[in-house]
């Protein structure tokens, strides 16, 4: 197979994004009709571009005139060609690869996965797309199996996991990568095309005497360069056989193995950070308003317990609350009461784990379920990383009747650590009166915290202005229209605890009440969506 990457000079002026879509037009021109795939570089239509005004003046200016030369060249050397351009949708520009076929037709379009700050901030890229649980990276044609990537996808491990998994022929990337180093790009392809067992075809442009950037360039199965135009411009012409795939030996004194079964054979799940479709938005993403599943999924299930809180996240509750309590050697266990059902004298930190784990958490819900022991936070974090957002209702200590204040902070920093062990900083949030607040300010500031203080005295907003928290959660009835104005005013959310009546729930929501907990999922969920 035939393949011709162009590689022009990245434009450092006006003139010169004008010079350089020149180029790429031209080249298409001088390609020959012995092509059977062409690739282009990253933002074909508006190189150079680095202002959304820029790209909009750019895209008017450039795209139609370049997607009429890519169709009559298609047609003309009878190719494959992928072009990648700033693309204009319903939903705002994105970052899109297309690849027309030898009629001039699109019969595949990829849009890049990971957008760089830039891409997001200031040229405002559309990224709704961001968490589709089907990546569409790949496509057979001609009876070859091509994927793409663009760029900054080049830096994912996970990614290039995910690519490896399609068992691409050949690995289309468009780039700019203009202030990375030789050592990096070379590493990048080695690492992709290894892994992948597959051809990459690598398009970028020239940063002239720099030592960054460029490198339009072939490698092969095994992390071979074939041919790199290094920082020339030009057209990089070469022949791929994409039936000579890399084998290896299956260890030292083995047999030979495709290189990418030797690597995947081994693949160990939980070595690997959370990915996959079942990975939630984080609460800085997730839109409101939400319903929140009170101790999971409460009036099905033996509130707090895994089974709970899986039966709501299987539900698709957009946040999921729990209560925890430190027990006697400091395992912190979720659970609502003080006390245990059968004990009401011994408090939950006057248990040793051991114990607790020999009592039952079934509440007497259902015979089946007798036996059922309690769970650890660690046990909730390990199961159910990502998946949800966690309102973490951190209960306190009392002795006669009163808190004990402030918040322990050998049980919180233990808390604390499993969030951060299991990466979850921004899935959960911190709610609890002033005992807690104020010791979670003071070890985990950055934390989102959730004020509980003054539910019963209408100063729960005052309060969440203290303690410096995102958000509230009122307790019907205590509260009124002009505190949730003045929670939005602060830029605090607004949680409800509770309802279980849909009509009730959509009254909160017109009051302007972001979330609400409720104990029964599957009632809230079927009557709001109605």
């Amino acid at each position: 197979m035939k393949t011709y990457l162009i590689q022009p000079a990245y434009p450092k002026t006006k003139s010169d994004k004008k010079e350089t879509f020149n180029f790429i037009i031209n080249s298409l021109d001088n390609i020959t009709e012995d092509a059977d795939l062409i690739l282009l570089p990253e933002f074909s239509n508006i190189p150079g571009a680095s202002t959304l005004k820029e790209m909009i003046e750019d895209d008017k200016n450039n795209t139609s005139i370049l997607i009429e030369k890519i169709i009559s060249t298609a047609k003309r050397t009878e190719a494959l060609i992928a072009v990648n351009i700033a693309y204009d949708t319903k939903t705002g520009y994105r970052n899109s690869t297309f690849l027309y076929n030898s009629d001039g037709k699109v019969i595949f379009r990829y849009d890049k996965q990971h957008l760089t700050y830039a891409e997001k901030e200031i040229l405002k890229l559309d990224y709704s797309y961001k968490t589709r649980p089907y990546i569409p990276c790949c496509i057979e044609v001609n009876g070859m199996k091509i994927a793409f990537m663009t760029c900054y996808d080049t830096y994912f491990l996970e990614y290039i996991e995910y690519i490896a998994s399609k068992k691409p022929d050949l690995i289309l990337i468009s780039s700019y990568q203009r202030s990375e180093s030789d050592d990096n790009i070379f590493n990048q392809v080695k690492m992709i095309s290894s892994r992948c067992n597959s051809y990459v075809l690598r398009s970028s442009y020239s940063m002239g005497d720099k030592l960054t950037g460029g490198h339009t360039l072939v490698c092969d199965c095994s992390g071979k360069i074939l041919n790199d135009i290094k920082q020339s411009v030009g057209i990089l012409d070469n022949h791929v056989d994409i039936s000579n795939k890399c084998k290896r030996s299956n260890g030292h004194g083995q047999g030979l193995i495709d290189s990418d079964e030797f690597i995947t054979q081994g693949r160990t799940p939980y070595s690997y950070r959370p990915a996959g479709s079942f990975i939630s938005l984080n609460d800085n993403e997730k839109p409101y308003p939400r319903i929140c599943a009170h101790r999971g999924f409460s009036a099905l299930c033996p509130e707090n317990s895994v089974l709970s809180l899986a039966s709501a996240i299987a539900l698709d509750a957009d946040e999921v609350e729990f209560d925890l309590w430190p027990s006697e050697d400091y395992e912190i266990i979720a659970t609502h009461d003080p006390v245990f059902e059968k004990n009401s004298q011994r408090k939950v930190w006057e248990y040793a784990f051991d114990d607790i784990m020999k009592l039952d958490a079934s509440y007497q819900m259902s015979s089946q379920l007798e036996g059922l022991r309690y769970n650890t936070f660690e046990e909730i974090l390990r199961k159910f990383n990502h998946q949800t957002i966690m309102n973490i209702h951190i209960k306190t200590k009392f002795i006669n009747g009163v808190n004990i204040h402030p918040y322990d902070e050998e049980a919180f920093r233990i808390i604390y650590n499993l969030i951060k062990e299991y990466g979850c900083e921004e899935y959960v949030y911190i709610a609890g009166d002033e005992a807690v607040l104020e010791t979670a300010r003071k070890i985990a500031p950055h934390l989102s915290r959730c004020c509980l203080a003054g539910q019963q005295d209408y100063s729960i907003v005052d309060k969440a202005i203290q303690f410096g928290c995102k958000k509230l959660q009122f307790y019907k009835p205590y509260f009124t229209q002009e505190m949730i104005d003045q929670a939005h005013a602060n830029n605090i959310k607004c949680n409800i605890f509770w309802s279980d009546d849909p009509k009730e729930a959509c009254e909160f929501l017109d009051m302007g009440i972001d979330t609400i907990l409720t104990n029964n999922l599957h009632l809230m969920k079927n009557g709001l969506l109605r």
